[in-house]
């Protein structure tokens, strides 16, 4: 397996608009290579994941891969601390002038947490930045898929997968 040393760019190569379905099976993630994650935390078992990333003329797309053996979250609903289980999660600093980003996780069933974080001033904040009523305000769409087992608390699994579709608008303060 080929890792990436820290600190090297990460190409993004451009796609076709297509539709996630949590697979990561549509033919335009062949133009681009899985980027290996490295365990950072001492203890636990030693799981593959791993992500793509593409960009269209509509937004950004991200396929992460994890093997896992068990769901380990609880019943979130989205917008709840998932982070507190596992999750999948990126980071968007759209603009390095500005010390605000947009951070995305996502759980093994289908909930999700979408947050601002500002350190302006010295001071950490965060807030959610739409309200969430239950309707898709952020245009962002996701799909969750588990393998080796059923998709529901502590279900014993293979892996899982998650595939997520990033409108420009979704991440523009």
């Amino acid at each position: 397996i080929e890792r990436r040393s820290e600190g090297e760019p990460l190409f993004v190569r451009k796609c076709k608009d297509f539709d996630v379905n949590g697979m990561g099976d549509n033919q335009e993630w062949k133009k681009t290579e899985y980027v290996f994650l490295t365990k950072l935390d001492k203890g636990g078992k030693e799981y593959e994941s791993k992500f793509k990333i593409l960009y269209s003329s509509t937004g950004i797309y991200l396929l992460f891969y994890g093997q896992d053996d068990q769901i380990t979250t609880q019943s979130y609903q989205d917008f709840d601390n998932i982070f507190n289980g596992d999750v999948f999660e990126v980071f968007f600093h759209t603009n390095p002038q500005v010390p605000v980003y947009f951070e995305y996780e996502v759980n093994q069933l289908d909930k999700q947490l979408m947050l601002m974080i500002s350190k302006l001033n010295g001071q950490h904040k965060s807030w959610a930045p739409w309200h969430y009523t239950g309707k898709n305000e952020s245009g962002i769409v996701k799909m969750v898929e588990v393998v080796g087992g059923a998709k529901e608390l502590n279900g014993q699994i293979r892996s899982w997968s998650a595939e997520i579709f990033f409108p420009y608008g979704s991440l523009g303060l």
